[in-house]
Formats: C-alpha cells, sequence, structure tokens
C-alpha cells in the first residue's frame, strides 16, 4: 500500500524541524477521535455546516501533514450534499484519516523518521 505521507515533505512544510513534525503529528493524533466525533455526528443529524467544518478540519490537518490523498477526498466530500447514499464516501474519507493517523503515529512512536520512511 502506497504511504499517504512522506515525513520528508513534512519536514520542509515545516521548516526542517522534527520537533515541529512530531508536534504536528501528535497534535492530529490527539485531535483525531474527537474529530471523528463531529464528523459522524453532524452527518447522522444532517448538520451539512457542522459536517463541511469537519471535514474541513480533517482535510487541513492532512493538508500539513502532506496527505494530497486525504485532501483530494477531503475537498470532494465537503461539496456533497448529505444523504444515506454519501455514507460510503464519508467512511472511505473516514479509513484515509485512519492510515494517515497510523503512519503519523509511527513517526511519534520513533521519536522522529522511522525506519524505512
Amino acid at each position: 500500500m502506497t504511504p499517504l505521507t512522506n515525513y520528508d515533505a513534512v519536514l520542509l512544510r515545516l521548516g526542517g524541524e522534527d520537533d515541529s513534525v512530531l508536534h504536528i503529528a501528535d497534535m492530529f493524533l490527539e485531535l483525531l477521535p474527537s474529530m471523528r466525533e463531529t464528523l459522524w455526528r453532524t452527518f447522522n443529524e444532517r448538520n451539512l455546516a457542522g459536517f463541511r467544518d469537519a471535514v474541513h478540519s480533517l482535510r487541513g490537518s492532512a493538508a500539513i501533514l502532506s496527505a494530497s490523498e486525504v485532501v483530494a477526498l477531503g475537498r470532494h466530500v465537503e461539496k456533497m450534499e448529505l444523504s444515506e447514499e454519501m455514507k460510503p464516501i464519508v467512511q472511505e474519507f473516514e479509513a484515509l484519516c485512519l492510515r494517515l493517523a497510523d503512519e503519523v503515529g509511527r513517526w511519534v512512536e520513533a521519536g522522529g523518521r522511522p525506519d524505512g520512511d
């Protein structure tokens, strides 16, 4: 499976400081559960403005982490109207966010660039 992000790309984006990369990665991991909860709560409530805000927050985090695939799908999801038929696409977006969390979680566990990244 192709990685969603690249440590060196994020390092470059954040000015070359490993501590900055780890801080952003750690913040993403910390905030992800509440962002996912908001995503699904607003989806289920059919709260379009709240849903778009939730998607935008996740997409913004993915952009900082140089995860273009997550950003692209988030952009698509953000423009859609809420309906039950949209649920598989939202699930796909959530799955990509979880994959991204897994990848950056390895950075945090390693205290920087993990082996093989």
